[in-house]
């Protein structure tokens, strides 16, 4: 049996479970690649560790599950290298914890019938063969294989094409960006399916065969859509597609194409005690021909897709509350409770905000959203140059200032604070940047 003291680095090299017991205790571990690929009987009990994989390989960390008693607690396995990837097989299912793939280039693949709490990937990230997945996130998009059901969220972000007949809790597919899904099959969505683009960032659905329809299938409630352009796809289940200011490319059954909606908001006023809500897929005007007033006690809501403009004739009087929300995922009125929630807030930051270098900025922060701490990690060292961390609330409240030597990486806490989004401000010598970072 093997029971770590303290962290384990075997270099580039590989680390092998061919017999017996590795219990991590909690402590780090990093290595080229991890493999335990015979049916002897083994246990790998991985507590709270991190597993860092430093191999290119397509199988960095790559597991055979028969005869394997497998505890991964509240572990992360990290894939630091373009190329490497997961292959984890056999009829003993597992469950992984936290699996994140860091480096941006090439593309990683996870191929595993077994079970995945969360799973990030930075680079372009292929699934395949059919298993079971809480959150998956894709920076970069990629391909979704064969036959999965994702139990959390799936974030998709960039060009994606999808195979297989797959279930969704919630699919989120990042405006601008192409999308393929696979004819004669469906895609069955069981909670919030969030299509939504803009005028400068179309997002176009299609099938995968020309005159053949994939199809779509949610069971209830209201499918918004923003500047879809769609082919060959039919909505099924019971819910109601509508897609507005988009354009239906042909062979198109069940989604509802609507011309974008205006509000002009002008001669009303919002008395004591009233609580109203105006929304518009694209632009809501306020006052200029004729007033818009809010008095003591009054509370106005404004939801737009695109744009609000607030013109002269626009009161709003002490005790008075007017917000204005411009919705990235069709939230309107009826569902602006959802859109405040912590969740909502977490996609948000994340499209926004994502864990990738920003071209122009010259530290990274990751994982974002985090549960508290994070890794505040500089692109280049330089050792002569200081930096100075601050770190405020989205009311401007300062919450952290540091001033640190010079060094590539450094860890925040912020686990004592509340849940919500801060700005993370870095000052290294003549740059300065701000990222969000969100407090789960």
């Amino acid at each position: 049996e093997w029971s770590l003291q303290d962290g384990l680095s075997a270099g580039g090299n590989n680390i092998y479970l061919e017999h017996g017991t590795l219990n991590t205790n909690d402590n780090s571990v990093s290595c080229g690649r991890f493999i335990s690929t015979n049916s002897n009987t083994r246990a790998l009990n991985m507590g709270a560790s991190e597993f860092n994989l430093s191999s290119t390989s397509n199988e960095a960390w790559y597991v055979n599950s028969s005869n394997l008693t497998f505890d991964a607690g509240s572990s992360e396995i990290i894939f630091t290298a373009a190329g490497g990837g997961l292959r984890s097989y056999g009829t003993n299912i597992l469950t992984y914890n936290d699996v994140s793939f860091l480096n941006t280039g090439g593309t990683s693949i996870l191929r595993s019938n077994h079970i995945f709490n969360n799973v990030v990937f930075n680079p372009v990230g292929t699934i395949r063969d059919g298993a079971t997945y809480g959150n998956v996130t894709m920076h970069r998009g990629g391909q979704l294989q064969n036959n999965s059901t994702y139990n959390g969220t799936v974030k998709i972000y960039g060009n994606t094409s999808i195979t297989g007949a797959n279930s969704f809790a919630r699919l989120l597919l990042g405006a601008g960006n192409e999308f393929t899904f696979p004819a004669g099959q469906t895609q069955t969505i069981t909670g919030r399916f969030i299509i939504w683009g803009n005028a400068a960032n179309t997002t176009t659905i299609q099938s995968s065969t020309a005159e053949t329809r994939a199809t779509v299938s949610k069971s209830g409630g209201t499918v918004l859509g923003n500047y879809i352009h769609l082919k060959e796809l039919e909505a099924t289940g019971g819910a109601t597609f509508d897609l507005y200011s988009s354009v239906d490319n042909g062979n198109n059954i069940g989604w509802n194409f609507l011309a974008g909606t205006y509000d002009e908001l002008a001669g009303i006023t919002i008395s004591n005690l009233d609580e109203e809500c105006y929304e518009a897929t694209e632009i809501i005007t306020v006052g200029g021909t004729d007033h818009f007033t809010v008095q003591n006690g009054g509370s106005a809501t404004l939801i737009a897709g695109y744009k609000i403009e607030l013109l002269p004739g626009t009161r709003v009087f002490s005790g008075g509350h007017l917000h204005a929300y411009i919705t990235p995922y069709g939230f309107f009125c009826d569902t602006i409770s959802t859109m405040l929630t912590s969740d909502f807030v977490e996609v948000i930051a994340e499209e926004q905000f994502p864990v990738l270098n920003k071209e122009g900025f010259f530290f990274n922060i990751y994982p974002n959203p985090t549960t508290g701490r994070f890794t505040l990690e500089l692109n280049k060292f330089d050792e002569a140059s200081a930096i100075v961390i601050e770190i405020s609330s989205m009311v401007g409240e300062s919450i952290i200032r540091q001033e640190l030597p010079a060094a590539t990486q450094y860890q925040v806490d912020l686990s004592r604070y509340q849940p919500g989004i801060y700005l993370v401000r870095v000052i290294k010598g003549k740059e300065t940047g701000v990222l969000k970072v969100v407090r789960k």
